[in-house]
């Protein structure tokens, strides 16, 4: 799929079959040997609306991103929480960790989409507001390795079946340093209200399936771990602008959690087969609009004589993990047998 840094000169897509679009082999989306990339968000996009769903990864999208002031100030959050956690851990000074980290903060605040409660300034401030908060983490967890480096930002590959793939990546894998019992932590940033925020994390399975990777990281099979949020909470007066209320959600978990997380992928990715055997994507009417914020694909989701599947570019990056759905399966189901 065509990306915001490709070239002027190349962003084609199927406007233009003449040229040349760097990367692809000539085949479409709906060609037998095109595989299809799959991610949390991706399902979260199928179950809210099939034909948004097909609109943006099987048919000709000439759209950016679906992104929106919310995603941009939380993408520039969580990057600069794990810089500074990460520059902590390998030693770095307060001062030097917290001006790296805002400028961090400065550059994945892109593209540039501000409202009344999300911009620029207040990123930086507000994480100029969260260096207790991370130093307070830093005296709970200390950050795994993997292979010598830093378990940060690592990319997994599941391979469900010849055609459909999912990828994930993980802000950071940590270790309790009194327990000892290992951890993905999730940085999340929201504007809900509550002083307790636990029914929206304690069943979130996007960090379950991503657990794969502590048994290679522990070096050995773990029954239990943890999944720890780490939350930016926004307050919505003017007053405290600056003062994020910032928390830790901690869930242990379990190989049963985990196999269930891996079996739903199973279930969706059939749903996903069905829908494209039956060439069928019903639309969700109560997802026209979510968040204030109307589908962008709301004007023309009725006409489907202008349907063409898009270009198929290969996925060339290399995952620090990758894995197969049928294998995970077979030996979650082993181990839970001989537990």
């Amino acid at each position: 799929m065509l990306s915001l840094d490709s070239k002027l000169d190349t962003v084609t897509a199927a406007f233009a079959p003449n040229k040349i679009v760097e990367g692809w082999t000539g085949l479409y989306m709906d060609d037998p040997s095109a595989r299809v990339r799959l991610s949390h968000s991706t399902f979260e996009l199928l179950h809210g609306c099939e034909r948004k769903f097909q609109k943006t990864k099987l048919l000709v999208n000439d759209r950016a991103r679906d992104e929106s002031p919310a995603t941009v100030f939380g993408k520039s959050i969580g990057a600069a929480w794990q810089h500074y956690f990460l520059l902590r851990s390998m030693g770095h000074s307060v001062k030097d960790s917290l001006d790296s980290s805002l400028y961090i903060a400065w550059l994945e605040y892109f593209p540039i989409l501000e409202d009344d409660k999300r911009f620029q300034e207040r990123a930086a401030m507000v994480m100029i507001r969260s260096v207790d908060f991370l130093e307070s983490m830093l005296l709970d967890w200390e950050i795994a390795y993997f292979n010598g480096k830093p378990a940060n930002e690592l990319g997994f590959n599941l391979n469900i079946d010849p055609k459909y793939y999912l990828v994930g990546y993980i802000d950071l894998v940590v270790k309790h340093r009194r327990s000892g019992r290992y951890a993905i932590v999730d940085i999340k940033t929201t504007s809900m209200r509550g002083e307790d925020l636990t029914p929206a994390y304690k069943f979130s399975d996007q960090c379950l399936g991503y657990s794969i990777v502590l048994d290679k990281i522990a070096g050995g099979d773990l029954a239990e771990y943890d999944v720890t949020y780490w939350v930016c909470q926004l307050p919505g007066t003017k007053g405290e602008l600056y003062l994020p209320n910032n928390k830790e959600y901690t869930f242990p978990k379990t190989l049963k959690d985990r196999f269930d997380w891996f079996l739903k992928v199973y279930l969706d990715v059939n749903y996903i087969k069905g829908l494209e055997n039956l060439d069928a994507y019903p639309k969700r009417g109560s997802n026209c609009q979510a968040w204030n914020k109307i589908c962008m694909f709301f004007n023309e989701c009725q006409f489907t004589a202008g349907d063409s599947p898009a270009l198929y570019i290969p996925d060339t990056i290399e995952y620090d993990f990758t894995y197969e759905l049928g294998d995970i399966l077979q030996e979650h189901m082993e181990r839970l047998r001989a537990a």
